[in-house]
């Protein structure tokens, strides 16, 4: 089976200054206490052993995961003070205070709120940067911005700076990432609201930015890495990691660039605790996805056993060290889908979103489980929550869509459905997309408009998986859940449509 064959598109629903290593290590508790008794000395040896006490406690409380993130947070802000000699870490990001462009107090409360949420939750999704905490950053408050000053002084590669402007009833929140090299701007976007909503608007502002941040910094760091193909097993995370949103943004199954760079990071790092956690993640992913190949691309059944082995035992390697995280508990979920365990995927995947609210991955995946759960209706709040906080600007977001579109069908909302599924084409037009459209159109009672995407959908569906019929389909679906309530719903919309567009029983 060749790379071409693997990586077309089947797939329904899937679908950023370099420290010497001998001086710095990186990722896990490990790394970071390495960090900073490098650069403390004696002194800091005596709060590492106070913080190495917090991490655990942490511990012995079991599920309340966020304690590392405060653990760093702190470390991060020691760092960002002038008793650190040391060049600034190669992902490393300091949010400055937002600016505030009128003259209303409520402002300065809602640009300080913005700024240390943005702070939490980047050190909860990117546990492999440097986070400079919000109280080292307070002294740039009013103050004009030289981001080579800033750099000397914190120690970072990168500066998240912002506005918050008032016009009239309406509030308006601009972000831009820099480069603190030079200034140089790599992002940025704005964001608008009313000031009555002013609670929401900065959980919205917040979710937004850092899922912005979470695909726009390692790709911003990957591009300006000077050797492609570095030995490194940091930089191999990061390509994995950039490699993976590519990936799903393309629909690639399986996402063999992904893990390819994982497996040479751990390679290079076979302990540390965040490469293990990502390569399990992708294996999981992987292994889910299978189920949409062609069944001669389908790994067997031993294949599949060993691959879920290695994934688990990835995953209980790197949570001794980041027990809990957002990532593995998707990891774990991810094989519960796989094997049909809906019951245990969703409590992953809730414990996952208590972590951190802002991944829609996790959203994502957890619409999917309701969807094989035969409970289509609990989905609906997850995927609107997903768009306010992405505003549908992250990568693949077509294959939300066309999910979100699939749930409605399920639903009977006709029209509906329609609507995400034709914004859905619009984005990236997919043999799955199209099958779906014609089903909704079919059951809307068009079926002249239903003609074109059905003849599209069965061409692919010929060449791939045969000439298409109802038993086959459905069989397929048991491939996907076994459970009666999904499957009812299947056979009265999707297999039903399939029959007004002339689809055979046998």
């Amino acid at each position: 089976m060749t790379n071409t064959d693997n990586q077309r598109e089947y797939s329904v629903e899937a679908t950023a200054t370099h420290v010497p290593r001998e001086h710095l290590s990186w990722g896990g508790s490990k790394g970071a206490q390495h960090r900073f008794l490098a650069a403390l000395g004696d002194h800091s040896r005596r709060i590492g052993a106070g913080l190495a006490g917090l991490a655990a406690v942490g511990t012995i409380v079991g599920g309340l995961t966020g304690y590392w993130s405060a653990y760093k947070v702190v470390i991060s802000d020691w760092m960002g003070r002038s008793y650190v000699a040391m060049e600034a870490p190669r992902l490393s990001i300091a949010v400055l205070p937002f600016d505030n462009l009128t003259e209303d107090p409520a402002l300065d409360y809602f640009g300080d709120a913005v700024v240390d949420d943005l702070t939490t939750d980047l050190s909860t999704r990117m546990p492999e940067a440097v986070i400079i905490a919000s109280g080292a950053s307070l002294g740039y408050r009013k103050r004009p911005i030289d981001p080579r000053k800033v750099r000397k002084q914190l120690k970072v590669q990168y500066l998240l700076t912002g506005s918050v402007l008032r016009k009239g009833s309406s509030v308006r929140i601009n972000a831009r990432l820099l480069d603190s090299k030079d200034g140089q701007e790599l992002w940025a976007e704005g964001f608008e609201g009313n000031m009555a909503e002013l609670p929401n608007i900065q959980d919205q502002v917040t979710s937004r930015i850092s899922n912005a941040l979470q695909f726009t910094l390692p790709a911003v760091c990957v591009r300006r890495t000077e050797k492609p193909d570095n030995q490194d097993a940091f930089e191999n995370l990061l390509r994995g990691k950039v490699a993976l949103n590519d990936e799903r943004r393309r629909g690639v199954n399986p996402r063999i660039e992904a893990e390819h760079y994982l497996r040479k990071a751990i390679l290079l790092q076979p302990e540390n605790s965040e490469i293990q956690t990502e390569l399990g993640l992708v294996i999981a992913e992987n292994l889910f996805l299978s189920r949409l190949l062609p069944a001669e691309e389908q790994p067997s059944a031993d294949e599949a056993r060993a691959r879920r082995k290695e994934a688990r035992e990835l995953i209980e390697k790197a949570t001794r060290l980041l027990p809990g995280t957002p990532d593995a508990r998707l990891a774990r979920a991810l094989l519960s889908l796989h094997e049909h365990d809906f019951e245990s995927a969703r409590l992953q995947l809730e414990q996952a979103r208590s972590v951190n609210p802002d991944d829609y991955m996790i959203l994502y995946f957890l619409c999917l489980d309701y969807e094989y759960l035969g409970r289509p209706a609990d989905a609906l709040p997850l995927f609107r929550e997903i768009y306010l906080r992405t505003a549908g600007r992250v990568p693949a977001y077509h294959i939300i869509l066309l999910a979100w579109g699939r749930v409605l069908l399920l639903l009977g909302k006709w029209h509906d459905a329609l609507e995400k599924l034709k914004e859905a084409n619009a984005q990236r037009p997919s043999p799955a997309t199209s099958g779906a459209l014609a089903i909704a159109y079919a059951e809307g009672g068009d079926l002249e408009m239903a003609h074109l995407p059905f003849a599209s959908w069965r061409e692919w569906h010929i060449k791939h998986f045969g000439v298409p019929t109802i038993k086959s389909l459905l069989a397929s679906h048991r491939q996907l859940s076994n459970v009666p309530e999904y499957l009812e719903l299947v056979d009265a919309t999707y297999l039903d449509g399939y029959r007004k567009l002339g689809v055979s029983e046998e």
